[in-house]
């Protein structure tokens, strides 16, 4: 339902290819991968595990620029079920990564709210319309689609396309501009 809020899809179509691209040329998802995969156990594995996600990054731009905590709500429930499996493989160390979460998403969540309070209120409908598109993406993830063995879309190579979005708004309402006056 997110995503249908556009007004300029697109805008969101170029911000999630060039996104995509751009992420997947810098590769955003293989040193998530790598970094998840040497992280100690326990507390930073759970610790990355909960916070090096686009969910973790949709939901707090979507509570911080929009007041709306609902992906955070949904997230937590989730994070709460896999902690309870991390933690009788783990230990205690998951337990320990709770307040490094509530940090990490608290900061971040702040950044959106300062962020937000000169926004325009259709860039923040734009910004929240893709990472209704994300969202979709996690739901891939989460059904396992693959293509060529692995995941179908490497999400985390689309996150540029958050910071994308307001350059080629701006771009496009130039060139309208200077196209019709």
């Amino acid at each position: 339902m997110m995503a249908l809020e556009t007004e300029g899809p697109i805008d969101l179509f170029l911000a999630l290819v060039l996104g995509t691209v751009l992420g997947h040329s810098f590769h955003l998802q293989a040193r998530i991968d790598a970094l998840t995969k040497r992280a100690s156990r326990g507390f930073m594995e759970a610790f990355m595990l909960f916070c090096l996600g686009s969910m973790t990054l949709v939901g707090c731009m979507e509570d911080g620029l929009l007041g709306k905590p609902n992906l955070l709500f949904i997230k937590g429930t989730m994070d709460l079920i896999s902690s309870a499996f991390l933690a009788a493989t783990l230990g205690r160390g998951v337990l320990w990564s709770a307040a490094g979460v509530l940090g990490f998403q608290g900061a971040l969540t702040l950044a959106f709210m300062a962020l937000g309070e000169g926004m325009d209120s259709a860039l923040i409908r734009e910004l929240s319309a893709l990472g209704g598109i994300l969202m979709l993406g996690i739901a891939f993830q989460l059904w396992d689609v693959r293509a060529n063995g692995r995941p179908a879309w490497p999400l985390v190579d689309a996150l540029p396309a958050l910071l994308l979005l307001p350059l080629i708004r701006m771009a496009h309402t130039w060139l309208e501009t200077a196209i019709f006056g």
